[in-house]
């Protein structure tokens, strides 16, 4: 297999300062092709440079890699090519971000301690551009689009998470606070689904899936998730929602579910648990 990809980093964080768990935008390209002759030259080319890269880790490179200096030019095996773009302004972890009219939107995080800061990334020109700060600061919130305006959805200050849901107007710049989520929500995942948000919430071992009406600004009745994880990754497909791993109490899950909106349950064999 061919692909490129595209990689976002955050700027060098401080020393001490945490891996962000967030914040980067990843694009596949594949093709399937043959290993000929060439392909097969290749092939050994990369294997030499992976092993070559892994005795100089070995002998302190990684002491020099940490060092500040211009960016290095993009590292080309074969077909695949890893290319650094403009750092985030800030360092930063779990931080809320969703895309709108090919933008991408970030929005607090932790840096540390709670940070307001609000940017927009234009893939076009590659900058980060700053928006309204967010308030209150915070961490651990999620964001989602309905196509023209994004919702901020908890998080937590000071280690204390709240109810807050927040639309940003990207034509306006600025913040409209909107009904509470009805439990208090941090490091849940998001999803639009049929003018409806569901907040799949595990914060302190809950199991709570709240669901929000954008047009009549009002909840309605939750639900239950299979579990209570914190930090899962949710999408759409045909109509359905699907959910996948996280961590219950600090360990890790494989775990899988699919959700029919129509029913309000949750299927666990419509989707094989993650690998590994």
């Amino acid at each position: 297999m061919s692909a490129e990809y595209r990689y976002l980093r955050p700027a060098n964080p401080a020393a001490g300062a945490r891996t962000p768990q967030h914040g980067g935008n990843l694009q596949t390209r594949r093709r399937p092709y043959p290993l000929g002759a060439d392909r097969w030259l290749v092939f050994a080319c990369c294997t030499v440079a992976v092993l070559a890269a892994v005795l100089l880790l070995g002998s302190g490179v990684r002491a020099a890699a940490s060092r500040q200096g211009p960016p290095a030019a993009p590292l080309t095996c074969g077909q695949q090519t890893w290319t650094t773009q403009t750092p985030y302004p800030v360092g930063v972890y779990s931080q809320a971000t969703a895309a709108l009219n090919g933008m991408l939107y970030s929005f607090g995080g932790f840096s540390p301690g709670d940070i307001s800061n609000a940017y927009r990334y234009d893939p076009g020109t590659d900058q980060w551009t700053a928006i309204a700060s967010l308030i209150p600061a915070r961490d651990g919130a999620s964001a989602v689009s309905d196509g023209t305006s994004i919702y901020i959805l908890g998080g937590s200050t000071a280690g204390n998470p709240n109810t807050t849901l927040q639309r940003y107007n990207p034509a306006t710049n600025d913040y409209t606070n909107l009904a509470a989520i009805p439990h208090f929500t941090t490091r849940a995942t998001a999803v639009v689904l049929n003018g409806k948000i569901y907040v799949v919430n595990g914060f302190n071992s809950a199991n709570t899936v709240d669901i929000y009406d954008i047009a009549t600004n009002t909840w309605g009745t939750s639900i239950s998730y299979p579990q209570g994880y914190t930090n899962a990754n949710s999408m759409v497909l045909n109509g359905s929602i699907y959910v996948a791993g996280g961590d219950l109490g600090g360990f890790p899950t494989d775990k899988t579910y699919r959700l029919d909106p129509s029913t309000g349950t949750w299927d666990d064999a419509a989707i094989a648990d993650l690998p590994g």
